[in-house]
């Protein structure tokens, strides 16, 4: 199978990617912890996520998403994976640990029958490929239990820079990596 890896200009709505993205977010909503629906801000601190449950569909990550860069993995003309990230990018966490600004990895969804085929490590690739020249660095942050994410990520030598402790509830913590471009 051969993938087209693209950025995505969503100016140029070709092959209706916003819709694409919107399902694929909705889709993959809660395989992420605590769940797309239920992030309204970027820094939310939930008193226990192990018990929120989704109230409605992701709209506000949605969103973020859409004001970020776009990287596309295409099979024909579906749009089966996607990286989104930010340039320039600080948040408290970071600051607080005296980290510099970064590029930024938002969001990285892949179809599930697309998955293990290799796209992430295109999109990653793309990414870092990209970067180079314009950022020292780029940033990624998920919850300790992601080990695919995880396993992806350190083999591309991202390394642990930041672990907050039951972030996203007992025995979940958020975890923060950092690779040197």
């Amino acid at each position: 199978m051969n993938f087209e890896i693209i950025n995505i200009d969503l100016n140029n709505n070709c092959f209706n990617v916003k819709e694409q993205i919107w399902e694929m977010v909705c889709s993959s909503d809660n395989e992420f912890i605590p769940p797309l629906s239920v992030r309204d801000a970027e820094n939310t601190v939930f008193n226990n996520k192990l018990e929120l449950t989704p109230t409605g569909k992701p709209y506000v990550f949605y969103n973020e998403v859409l004001n970020e860069n776009i990287i596309g993995a295409f099979y024909k003309d579906e749009l089966v994976g996607f990286l989104a990230y930010e340039t320039d990018y600080m948040n408290d966490d970071l600051k607080k640990f005296n980290f510099p600004e970064c590029w930024y990895v938002n969001a990285l969804i892949v179809k599930q029958d697309y998955r293990r085929k290799g796209i992430a490590i295109e999109l990653y690739d793309a990414l870092e490929n990209h970067a180079k020249g314009k950022t020292d660095s780029i940033t990624t942050r998920t919850w300790s239990s992601n080990y695919s994410h995880i396993n992806l990520i350190k083999v591309r030598d991202y390394n642990l820079i930041i672990t907050l402790k039951d972030h996203r509830g007992e025995g979940i913590d958020t975890v923060y990596f950092r690779k040197t471009i």
